[in-house]
């Protein structure tokens, strides 16, 4: 199982540098300027790591979720159902208060023009999931790891679609 952030690092020596800790500092200046002098570190991060740290707790918890399954062609066909197959473009509504409707997570109401946005948003999102999708199953990229590529494209749409989808509460 990956933990959320995986850290390589190393520390650099400044040996030889000429400079010597004093005793006794005037201020923080020097303080600082000596614990500089003496070391650094340097902090990478794998590209995945990178994604997982820019992701909601629940979506990295998902994609662990997955990763860890026995039957990973499960898996496959549960992100290819949710993420590379055409669908429906409409908003999840509430009709309690018919004629008008509203966006069930946003309270929102809904018009012809905000449904026809939404419309057009989801399904430039569902292009680009299946392309995602598709381009990583060729390369043999395991299921997981493309749900987690495609909840990373997700997380970059305009908060108020996001909104409207409750990302990243209830899955697309």
């Amino acid at each position: 199982m990956l933990s959320k952030v995986d850290l390589t690092s190393g520390i650099l020596s400044t040996m030889g540098t000429g400079k010597q800790n004093q005793p006794f500092f005037d201020n923080e200046h020097q303080i600082n300027q000596s614990i500089e002098s003496k070391s650094s570190t340097k902090v990478s991060l794998s590209s995945q790591a990178q994604q997982q740290a820019a992701l909601p707790d629940s979506i990295v918890k998902r994609y662990q979720e997955l990763r860890s399954r026995v039957d990973q062609n499960e898996v496959d066909s549960y992100i290819r159902d949710l993420y590379a197959t055409p669908r429906h473009s409409g908003e999840l509504v509430s009709i309690e208060h018919y004629p008008d409707v509203f966006n069930s997570y946003t309270g929102e109401q809904v018009t012809p023009e905000s449904a026809a946005k939404f419309a057009e948003w989801d399904q430039a999102v569902l292009a680009e999931t299946t392309r995602i999708y598709n381009s990583e199953r060729a390369k043999g990229s395991s299921s997981s790891d493309i749900y987690l590529k495609i909840q990373t494209h997700i997380s970059q749409q305009p908060e108020s679609f996001l909104r409207k989808i409750n990302w990243p509460n209830q899955e697309m």
